[in-house]
């Protein structure tokens, strides 16, 4: 072989070598590169993991305790609101739960300092808002030697304003309304008339029907919420919404029998509606306490009417057809289960100390004192008897209660005149001495014993009196809508109705009757004065 062909052979080697190698050091490239991807995508994997493993936790934290916050189980509350800090602390909503859990034990400077270092790392302004309210709440009640026995024996919050909101005196005539409503039976007709949630009509007691205080905005300003008591109520739902604007009581919302509203573990609100089998509504509000509204972000809504083939709609505008946009049954469904409907612990209205001092019996024979003068106003010319009586209505006066007391009607009978002695065909006689005296103490003036002797209907038998019961063409029915007490009156706004044989005539008449106390009188008080509301 020649020198010229050897070199060319190994000049031809030496290219093929170097071919291979620099395939070779591609391949350790590539490998090297893969590799380097792959622990990257490894990394990043496991930093996801972690981080929705993190958010798992928290939101277990917070579900948990949002449901103690209900419930107003505040120390259990804290513990659960304090782990979720530690789990993620830059989440602003943790501190606000976690402030709100310390306020609802008093404990003001604990619940500034968590919401100071939420702040800090946050910057979150909610946080600024709600700690500088519970700074000047803490101020305002401090405890001195002059305020303490008040302070200590009432609730208050600080309102936008710096005005000390008693919260028990805004919502007791709320509270006292619905009291009298359980416990008197009112139908659905009144329930609504008196601004109260109808569905309450279904219910048969005070331990069925119950109340709770819960900040659903944070805004240091408990919501007076109204439901059902009991594992069997609908989890989260409520009959009616109130909270506190300019120091009064303000209605945000009323569940219906079709139309039903929920608390949410985050303190949204939805609403469940029908319009029967092939329309229903899930929408989904903020509440807004500065506005006193419900502020809506989204709504789920089943059409079949507007398409039965794709029923599923969505919208985050008012729920109108022409606002609709179609979704998956499937799409549809998870939007609606990322609201989870917490419980609501409802103190039963069997617990509420019911404000109004007046024991029932006396309320009763306040109520039965005032009934003749709206009988007698049905018929004469809608004149209301009021302070001034006269002899002929006093007389008329003796004749109704002795009319409606003549028979035993068993447990309805009111209990004015309750000592007598049974006659033939269960006739009631009464000592005379004792049905002129309750009637003067009731109504203020001298019953002319005179002409009641002279009138041939009663009857009279040694030192009693009787008379035979009425003729059943008229029937009067009460109730009491309102009992309040105002220094030395006690008030009585009533609801009668008279029912005749010819229903055309049947008449209803709401009337506030006023009562002076008066300790001369066997029930306490004396009728002052009767006005018609009508």
């Amino acid at each position: 072989m020649t020198t010229a062909r050897i070199f060319m052979f190994t000049g031809v080697r030496k290219g093929m070598v170097s071919k291979m190698k620099e395939k070779k050091i591609r391949n350790i490239i590539v490998i090297a590169a893969a590799l380097v991807v792959s622990a990257i995508l490894s990394v990043a994997f496991i930093k996801l993991a972690r981080q929705q493993h993190v958010q798992s936790l928290y939101a277990k934290q917070m579900d948990l305790g949002s449901r103690y916050l209900a419930e107003q189980n505040y120390q259990e509350a804290i513990i659960a609101f304090g782990k979720a800090i530690e789990i993620d602390p830059k989440q602003a909503e943790a501190y606000l739960k976690l402030g709100e859990a310390y306020s609802g034990i008093d404990e003001y400077e604990k619940a500034e300092a968590i919401l100071a270092q939420g702040y800090d790392i946050t910057k979150d302004e909610r946080i600024a808002k709600l700690q500088a309210r519970f700074e000047s709440k803490r101020q305002m009640i401090k405890p001195t030697e002059e305020n303490l026995p008040e302070v200590t024996e009432e609730i208050m919050t600080k309102g936008e304003d710096n005005v000390v909101i008693d919260e028990d005196a805004i919502y007791k005539g709320i509270l006292d309304k619905y009291y009298l409503a359980v416990s008197q039976h009112w139908n659905r007709q009144l329930l609504s008339d008196e601004g109260l949630c109808d569905l309450c009509s279904y219910y048969e007691g005070l331990s069925q029907i119950g109340y709770a205080f819960i900040d659903l905005d944070g805004n240091g300003v408990r919501e007076l919420l109204i439901g059902e008591t009991g594992a069997d109520g609908d989890k989260g739902m409520f009959f009616d919404l109130y909270t506190i604007m300019d120091e009064e009581a303000v209605p945000i919302v009323k569940s219906g029998e079709r139309n039903r509203y929920y608390v949410c573990a985050d303190y949204k609100i939805a609403n469940e509606g029908s319009g029967g089998a092939q329309v229903s509504t899930n929408a989904f509000y903020a509440f807004d306490g500065e506005k006193g509204n419900l502020s809506f972000l989204e709504a789920v809504i089943y059409d079949g009417e507007h398409d039965e083939a794709n029923p599923w709609f969505y919208t985050t505008k008012e729920p109108k057809r022409e606002n609709y946009t179609p979704i998956a049954e499937e799409q549809a469904l998870q939007l609606q289960f990322q609201y989870t409907h917490q419980d609501i612990s409802f103190t039963p209205l069997a617990e509420y100390s019911y404000s109004c001092e007046i024991e029932q019996r006396q309320t009763d024979i306040m109520i039965e004192a005032v009934a003749p003068i709206v009988d007698f106003s049905s018929y004469r010319e809608q004149k209301m008897i009021t302070a001034e009586f006269d002899d002929t209505d006093i007389h008329d006066l003796v004749e109704w209660h002795m009319a409606t007391e003549g028979y035993d009607d068993g447990p309805d009978n009111k209990p004015i005149f309750d000592i007598y002695e049974y006659g033939e065909y269960g006739r009631k006689w009464f000592n005379e001495d004792d049905v002129y005296k309750k009637i003067e103490d009731l109504y203020g003036t001298k019953v002319n014993r005179d002409r009641i002797r002279q009138d041939t209907i009663f009857e009279f038998q040694d030192d009693q009196i009787s008379m035979p019961g009425g003729d059943g063409e008229e029937w009067l029915t009460s109730v009491l809508l309102e009992c309040r007490t105002e220094d030395e009156h006690v008030i009585l706004r009533i609801r009668y109705k008279i029912e005749y044989n010819v229903p055309e005539l049947n008449t209803e008449e709401t009337v506030v009757a006023t009562f002076l106390k008066n300790p001369d009188s066997y029930i306490g008080y004396t009728l002052v004065k009767v006005e018609s509301m009508e």
